[in-house]
This record gives structure tokens, sequence and C-alpha cells, in this order.
């Protein structure tokens, strides 16, 4: 029930907005970001800060891997970090900047690829380890790209924008032709 709920997670600025807060895939951590250039790993279940992130500018996303141990976040500056969060006082990886401003970016389960999208339709698919572009899957169709996911077993790519829902086989060497669905006006899609 609502209050057995665990103490508030705050941001010390509390007069700069936190933009978005999510949880593990487990539910065992919360990831929240915000204006005051930081991104803040809790556990749920206590409401202790586990790691906090400083960037250079505002944080515009996060999300954690699914174990827990690393993050990927992504800023106004335009560039996507990768974080081991058992020792957050510089990212592992920092990727090359979107000209267009990131709009989110995914990790594998594996933790072996990232993807990273903007507002321009360009999509991209990094080594994690290295930081190499693998592959570019779309380069500025011009679609604002809203949102994407990897499935289960991280072979296929799911891409959603303004006007259509794409699916991208991943583990080739090249981009291949998507499956696309025209659907309209999306607003989310999911494996």
């Amino acid at each position: 029930n609502a209050h057995d709920l665990v103490a508030p997670m705050r941001h010390e600025r509390s007069d700069l907005g936190i933009q978005g807060v999510v949880f593990s895939a487990d539910g065992k951590c919360v990831v929240s970001w915000g204006d005051d250039k930081t991104a803040r790993i809790w556990d749920s279940g206590t409401g202790k800060l586990r790691a906090l992130l400083r960037h250079p500018s505002a944080v515009s996303g996060a999300v954690p891997s699914d174990d827990q141990r690393q993050a990927l976040t992504w800023s106004i500056d335009r560039v996507v970090r990768l974080w081991n969060v058992d020792d957050a006082q510089q990212p592992v990886l920092v990727l090359p900047t979107h000209e267009y401003g990131v709009e989110g970016a995914a990790l594998t389960h594996d933790k072996a690829r990232i993807l990273t999208w903007d507002a321009n339709g360009t999509i991209r698919l990094w080594d994690a380890r290295t930081g190499a572009l693998s592959k570019a899957l779309a380069d500025g169709a011009g679609l604002a790209v809203r949102g994407a996911t990897f499935n289960a077993d991280d072979s296929r790519i799911l891409v959603w924008d303004e006007r259509s829902v794409r699916i991208w086989d991943s583990r080739r060497d090249t981009a291949s032709e998507p499956i696309v669905w025209d659907a309209g006006n999306v607003h989310s899609a999911a494996f």
C-alpha cells in the first residue's frame, strides 16, 4: 500500500526539476535524472542512493542495464555516456555527439551494444565495449524517432517515429531493410 513506500528520493537542487524516473527491469533500482546535471541510481527498496552520475549539462534521459551494474545517460550536450554504477566517478564510455541531440538510447540485455537515436531520424548501433560505430540503421530520415527497444534476445530492434513502426535485424553486419508499418501517429510501441 502507499503508506509502505520508502523515504522520498530527492535531488539536492529542488529548484531544478527532475525530468524523468525509470525502474530497472526487475524493479530493484530506480534511475532519476534532471536539470541539476545529474542522474541518480537508487535502491527502490530502501530509497538509498547507490550512485550519483555527474554531467556537464542537464540530463535528458537514463536507463539502467538489466543487472543494474551499468547505466546509460544522455544529456543536452548531445552525448551518450555509459557508466559503471559501482564506480561512477567518470563514464566508462562516451559516444560521439548526435548533430540533432539525443532523443534516447538503449542497451542490449547482454550489454554488448548501445542503440542511440535523435530527432532527425538518425539511428545508430554502437559497440558498448569500444565505442565503435557498428552500423547506422537510418541516417537522418527527417522523422523524429520517438523510441526504440531490443527484443528479449537482442536480435531485433523495434523503432517507432511519428508515422511508422520499423523492425530491424540487429545482428547483420550491414543495416537490413526494415519491416515497416505505416501506422499513422505513433506514440509508443513494444515487443
